[in-house]
C-alpha cells in the first residue's frame, strides 16, 4: 500500500500537468480563432460598405441620366418656344441675329446638361475611390491581425516548448544543448 501512494501522486502529477498543457493549448487556440473570426468579421463588414457606397455611386450615376434626359426636353420646348417667338416678331429663320440668339440659347443649355453630368460623374468617382480605400484598408487591417495572431501564437508555442517540453533532466524546460565545432588546424 505504501507503495501505492506515490506512484499515485507521480501518475497525477502527470495527468495534472499535462491537463494544464492541454487546457493552456486549447484556450490559446480558441482565443486565437476568435481574433481571426472577429478580423474576418470586420472586413466583411468594410467590404459590404463600400459595395453600398458602390452601389450609391451607380445610382448617382443613373439619376444623373435622367436629369440630363430631363434637361434635354427642357431644351427642345425652350427652344422651339424662343423659335416661335422670335418667329412671331419678324426674325426670319436664317436671320442672323436670331441664329446668334437661338446659338447661344443652345450653348447655354448644352452646357448645363454637361455641368448636370460632370457634377454627378465626379460625385460618383469620389464615391468609388472611398469605396476602394475602405476595402484596401481593410485588406490591410485583417494582414495586420492575422500576422498579430499568428506571432502571439508563434510566442505561445515557444513558451509552452520551454515550460512544458519534454525533458529528461529533473530541471524541466528545454533540453537542447549546442556545441560549437571545433576550429579545424590545417597540417601539411
Amino acid at each position: 500500500m505504501a507503495f501505492m501512494i506515490p506512484v499515485a501522486q507521480a501518475v497525477g502529477s502527470f495527468v495534472m500537468s499535462n491537463a494544464m498543457t492541454i487546457a493552456s493549448l486549447a484556450a490559446t487556440g480558441i482565443s486565437a480563432i476568435g481574433s481571426m473570426n472577429a478580423a474576418a468579421a470586420q472586413q466583411q463588414a468594410a467590404y459590404d460598405t463600400a459595395a453600398g457606397i458602390d452601389q450609391r455611386a451607380g445610382q448617382e450615376r443613373a439619376i444623373a441620366h435622367r436629369e440630363m434626359a430631363r434637361q434635354q426636353r427642357e431644351n427642345k420646348a425652350a427652344l422651339s418656344e424662343q423659335k416661335t417667338q422670335l418667329a412671331a416678331t419678324g426674325f426670319a429663320a436664317d436671320d442672323p441675329s436670331r441664329l446668334r440668339i437661338v446659338g447661344a440659347t443652345e450653348d447655354v443649355r448644352t452646357g448645363l446638361e454637361m455641368l448636370i453630368k460632370a457634377q454627378a460623374e465626379e460625385s460618383a468617382r469620389g464615391m468609388e475611390s472611398e469605396a476602394r480605400q475602405m476595402r484596401s484598408q481593410a485588406k490591410s487591417d485583417y494582414k495586420a491581425a492575422r500576422a498579430q495572431t499568428l506571432s502571439s501564437l508563434a510566442g505561445d508555442l515557444v513558451s509552452w516548448r520551454d515550460r512544458y517540453g519534454n525533458s529528461r533532466s529533473s530541471g524541466g524546460g528545454s533540453t537542447r544543448t549546442t556545441t560549437t565545432p571545433k576550429p579545424r588546424v590545417k597540417t601539411g
